[in-house]
């Protein structure tokens, strides 16, 4: 290899797994056509592996041969230099938090930068934009919560919410339901309605092993499902989003 190869090369695998290299970062080594040369020499004998315009990432190499670096690592390096927010898809959060068992098939990643397809080897990793309010809350279990919460839909929520709530330590209930007013509609028709958690007390308290507040659910929904009355019962629980502001939740 070459001196520019070399130096190239070194940079790459002198970064954790999943760092992203550019040519831009040697443009005081060389002209910009000998260095896109390089990056191409290197990707062609396997040496890099490119994952977009301008991005390259060099392969892991252990004991057991050598492989491509993990998706989520380079998702989350492509989005540092691009000074964005990527994080899990509702589908792998839900089955990490055991609301579903399904295991997603496709490498899938929710960004707050516009959407793209990162080529990693013989794998396709799917990056999509993603509103705000599913990234407020960032890596943590609440995060993972809303973003499984959005991907299962309303139809589901009576039946995930009790295993939610096992889940879900006491700080991370509380960052969940401190976030109730980004959580928007999960209909997907742009009416009014939204989903939100809120602490309320459903019932004056006197004993100290009791807590105060007790968590219970806000579904802002008109006419609420049979089931949610059924399993989070109708007082002081459910209530019209048009009520929510004089409620003062």
């Amino acid at each position: 290899m070459s001196v520019l190869s070399v130096s190239i090369f070194q940079r790459a695998t002198s970064l954790e797994e999943g760092g992203i290299v550019s040519p831009k970062e040697f443009l005081h080594l060389a002209s910009r056509a000998a260095i896109d040369q390089a990056f191409t020499r290197l990707t062609k004998a396997g040496r890099l592996l490119r994952v977009g315009r301008g991005l390259y990432v060099a392969p892991v190499t252990s004991r057991f041969g050598t492989r491509s670096p993990a998706p989520e690592k380079v998702v989350a390096a492509v989005a540092h230099q691009k000074g964005e927010i990527a994080l899990s898809h509702g589908a792998a959060a839900a089955n990490a938090l055991g609301l579903t068992t399904q295991v997603p098939v496709r490498e899938v990643f929710l960004s707050s930068g516009p959407s793209r397809k990162l080529p990693l080897g013989k794998r396709i990793i799917d990056v999509r934009h993603a509103p705000r309010w599913q990234l407020i809350l960032g890596t943590s279990r609440a995060g993972m919560a809303a973003r499984a919460l959005a991907w299962l839909g309303k139809e589901h929520l009576g039946e995930v919410l009790p295993k939610l709530r096992e889940q879900l330590s006491a700080e991370d209930w509380e960052k969940l339901a401190a976030a109730r007013a980004s959580l928007p509609s999960l209909d997907g028709q742009g009416s009014r309605q939204c989903i939100g958690l809120c602490l309320k007390p459903i019932f004056p308290c006197r004993q100290k092993s009791v807590p105060r507040y007790w968590p219970s659910l806000l579904i802002a929904w008109i006419d609420p499902p049979t089931s949610l009355k059924r399993t989070f019962g109708w007082y002081g629980i459910c209530r019209p989003y048009s009520t929510r502001q004089s409620a003062r939740l």
